[in-house]
């Protein structure tokens, strides 16, 4: 006997990313409409725990080099700008490289990113200026 929940499943279909539904709406998941939707804070814990998890699975080697809070900063800020939005960081990435904290820190802030968001580059940059 089916349930309600498999039912809803099975006539509404799973799609992972946004699509317009019959009425032209933004729709998500199991046809749920982007404009009532409401998130639960363990939901987006849950769903940002993953989308770190996929940012390292990216990452991966390269970063597992580095001291912790290293990967923590360049995890954060491909959070933030993408994998290829950090990428484009080559001068800061070398210094990450020849684990130059100092140089790496103040390379960070000599970009766009720090003047659209100053205080977490100043943060993230502070942390990496502590790296020993």
């Amino acid at each position: 006997m089916q349930t309600t929940f498999t039912r809803i499943k099975k006539h509404e279909g799973y799609r992972k990313r946004v699509y317009k539904d019959s009425l032209d709406k933004d729709t998500i998941g199991y046809g749920f409409l982007i404009s009532a939707l409401e998130l639960d804070k363990d939901i987006c814990d849950i769903i940002l725990m993953r989308k770190i998890w996929a940012i390292e699975d990216k990452l991966y080697p390269e970063i597992y080099r580095y001291p912790k809070m290293v990967k923590f900063v360049l995890v954060e800020m491909a959070y933030q700008l993408g994998i290829k939005g950090l990428m484009a960081f080559e001068k800061t990435l070398e210094y990450a490289k020849q684990r130059n904290w100092k140089k790496m820190s103040v390379e960070m802030l000599d970009s766009e990113w720090a003047e659209q968001t100053p205080d977490r580059a100043k943060e993230l940059s502070d942390i990496i200026r502590s790296v020993e």
